[in-house]
């Protein structure tokens, strides 16, 4: 009778440990509004050549490493010969490779000026929304909670003739919250 007691209670001492190994720990939740990132860049150049603009961004951050957004941008530019009101939206993804370093793609369109080199002479030029593909890498610091300065440089693969931007794209600014 001892045997049969002392193996019942090694079955149910293991059943209650089989038990215990199944359960997962609880998983800590962000609440969404921590998990928002803002950054962007503004642009003030005056004179002969002015160049004024903003282009805000939100993301959301899916973990310590990888973040997607959306963004809008907005630059006003001014030369002796013409000026024009460029205007559009973006989205992007960037992953942090390693402490200060990411990643980034971009996929953006910008309403511009059709580039006068290809009209014919004496045709007034129109507007079209040219296509970006941005595709490169950078590097921020950490300047305060959560607050980063930094930069990058960007391929555009499509290189839309009509683009008002030149290749590669370099970019500096602040970012808060990655």
């Amino acid at each position: 009778m001892k045997k049969v007691a002392l193996c019942a209670l090694l079955v149910f001492s293991c059943m209650i440990g089989l038990g215990q190994q199944n359960e997962k720990p609880k998983k800590k939740t962000v609440p969404f509004k921590d998990r928002l990132v803002y950054s962007g860049d503004i642009s003030l150049q005056f004179g002969n050549f002015t160049f004024i603009g903003a282009n805000p961004n939100v993301g959301y951050r899916w973990n310590d490493w990888f973040v997607t957004g959306v963004g809008v941008h907005y630059y006003y530019i001014s030369t002796r010969f013409f000026n024009d009101n460029l205007y559009g939206g973006q989205v992007f993804a960037r992953a942090r490779v390693f402490e200060g370093a990411f990643l980034m793609t971009e996929l953006q369109t910008t309403n511009t000026l059709e580039s006068v080199r290809f009209l014919e002479p004496g045709a007034e030029a129109g507007r079209v929304w040219v296509p970006q593909w941005y595709l490169g890498a950078g590097y921020f610091y950490n300047i305060g909670e959560s607050v980063n300065i930094g930069g990058s440089v960007l391929f555009d693969l499509i290189d839309d003739p009509n683009s008002p931007w030149q290749n590669p794209q370099i970019r500096g600014g602040v970012i808060i919250g990655l």
